[in-house]
């Protein structure tokens, strides 16, 4: 089916909330939904939800009900946490060299307190990953709605991956495919997905700009999409080795050359 013309918009979503479709299986809640005003001070409760029971409604059953509230955003405040400690660990680390013992010491928690809302160790690296993901998602996207054409948006894209901070410990998507290769299935499955997202998002990028005379018609999006990303993922991985010899923005600067050359504008 052809995307629409909203395609871009719909798949960057896609992208940008892959850790939200994930976290439906393991009930993660969204961090980054919090709204700015509250970033910083987020205590995990919903809006409705203050320190203080709603004020003119006083029946017994509502003021049990605000109580449940306030103790399950207790909850979900202690599963944020627990994961935005334990993401940079897993990235870090791995997942066979990431120990519960390792996250107790920077949660601050008793192991059984950790296993209270993670069943199992896999269970808060699936969630870590999704996190850890899903804030890397979100840098690389920046600026890319600001420009209708498809070459700009694929530029801004390369930029964002090369300027942008990465995630403590690097790429989480490029970590979790080295950790899982012969591994964790479960991190392995997630880490496929993530890149799936990535190339459908760039993949619908080049055929709109195909769509609207910018992009060269005779180019493959599939394979443009696949270059873009394994150049990127490949420059970052021998930075990591020789960080001195910047192949990520050698990378960056042969991939706007290529960029210009598949241009109607060229």
């Amino acid at each position: 089916m052809a995307p629409t013309a909203n395609s871009f918009t719909t798949v960057k979503n896609s992208l940008g909330k892959f850790c939200l479709m994930l976290r439906g299986a393991t009930n993660v809640s969204v961090l980054r939904s919090i709204p700015p005003s509250r970033k910083g001070s987020y205590d995990g409760r919903p809006a409705h939800l203050e320190s203080e029971p709603p004020v003119g409604i006083c029946p017994c059953h509502t003021i049990k009900d605000w109580q449940i509230g306030i103790d399950m955003s207790k909850g979900t405040e202690t599963r944020n946490r627990i994961i935005t400690k334990a993401a940079p660990l897993f990235n870090k680390k791995g997942f066979e060299g990431c120990s519960m013992q390792d996250i107790v010491q920077v949660v601050g928690l008793e192991k059984g307190s950790l296993y209270g809302h993670f069943a199992t160790k896999e269970a808060l690296a699936l969630a870590a990953f999704e996190f850890a993901w899903d804030e890397t998602c979100a840098a690389r996207l920046v600026r890319m709605d600001t420009t209708t054409n498809a070459i700009e948006k694929l530029k801004i894209h390369v930029d964002n991956v090369m300027s942008c901070p990465s995630f403590p410990g690097g790429c989480p998507l490029l970590n979790t495919i080295i950790d899982s290769d012969d591994g964790n299935a479960t991190l392995k499955k997630a880490a496929r997905e993530a890149l799936k997202q990535w190339r459908m998002l760039l993949v619908t990028i080049i055929e709109e700009g195909q769509r609207q005379a910018q992009v060269r018609p005779e180019i493959v999006p599939e394979e443009v999409a696949a270059l873009l990303i394994s150049l990127l993922e490949g420059a970052m991985a021998l930075d990591r080795l020789d960080k001195k010899t910047g192949f990520l923005q050698n990378a960056g600067r042969h991939l706007n050359f290529y960029l210009d050359s598949i241009s109607m504008a060229h």
